[in-house]
């Protein structure tokens, strides 16, 4: 029984899949108000979860049959949170800010 995949992108298709994740993605997800900081760790990833699949016009309910969700991380090569959130922020993703 399979349980989990693990999927690395690089290059352009990593590219292409942020790109969708922020400009289409993210924005279709119920009560969607920015990505929190808390979401990025002290080595500088960010970590999501996505409840629901559908989020992603390719995945129509009617396509894949049943909603599962799934984690994205997005590993950076800085090694302090202040560096990695400002690179996030210039590659488009809609992080939050604290009050």
């Amino acid at each position: 029984m399979d349980i989990g995949i693990k999927v690395t992108l690089r290059g352009t298709k990593m590219y292409d899949f942020l790109d969708r994740l922020i400009s289409t993605s993210l924005p279709r997800t119920r009560d969607f108000h920015g990505i929190s900081k808390k979401n990025i760790d002290q080595n500088g990833n960010l970590t999501l979860g996505i409840k629901e699949s559908i989020i992603f016009p390719e995945a129509s309910h009617d396509k894949v049959g049943h909603i599962f969700c799934f984690q994205i991380t997005v590993v950076t090569g800085t090694r302090e949170r202040e560096k990695a959130e400002k690179l996030l922020r210039l590659l488009g993703f809609p992080i939050s800010k604290d009050k």
